[in-house]
């Protein structure tokens, strides 16, 4: 799942594709050794090179804003939550049930990813006229990034 961003990110790259496409590679190559030896932290190194080599692209481009930033938001949660899952240590088989609810939760975090980024995407582009309207749609956007990660805290404990 981690390939599609940076892919994303090799292919959108104005300046120095190479430097992308080398983070993105080691990015990938982390995350797969990480959860190949069971090694959260090579995993967790992964999504984070992944996530930088879109950031860079962000960083040295020419554009302004990327509208697709959310969609990336969303693809680097579901690499980082599949590679968790995959790090689980199986202790039995799961029924169906445990399974479906597993996989809705991942689902309504990776949602919630991408709706968190749609919404600050739309506070730094929209011209809202009021400088108190802005605020709002900010401190709305800052409210459920941290409710999403009280949500995701409360799930690891």
């Amino acid at each position: 799942m981690l390939a599609a961003p940076v892919v994303y990110s090799t292919l959108a790259a104005d300046r120095a594709p190479g430097v992308v496409a080398g983070l993105g590679l080691a990015g990938v190559g982390l995350l797969l050794l990480g959860t190949v030896v069971g090694a959260s932290d090579l995993a967790a190194a992964g999504i984070v090179l992944g996530g930088a080599a879109y950031a860079f692209v962000l960083l040295v481009g020419e554009d302004g804003v990327d509208l697709r930033a959310p969609l990336v938001a969303a693809a680097l949660v579901l690499a980082a939550e599949l590679a968790y899952s995959a790090l689980e240590p199986p202790v039995a088989p799961a029924p169906a049930g445990i399974r479906a609810v597993r996989a809705l939760r991942m689902a309504l975090t990776v949602t919630a990813a991408a709706g968190m980024g749609v919404l600050v995407l739309f506070a730094s582009v929209a011209e809202l006229g009021s400088a108190a309207l802005l605020q709002a749609v900010g401190v709305l956007a800052a409210v459920a990034a941290l409710g999403v990660l009280a949500l995701l805290a409360r799930r690891l404990t």
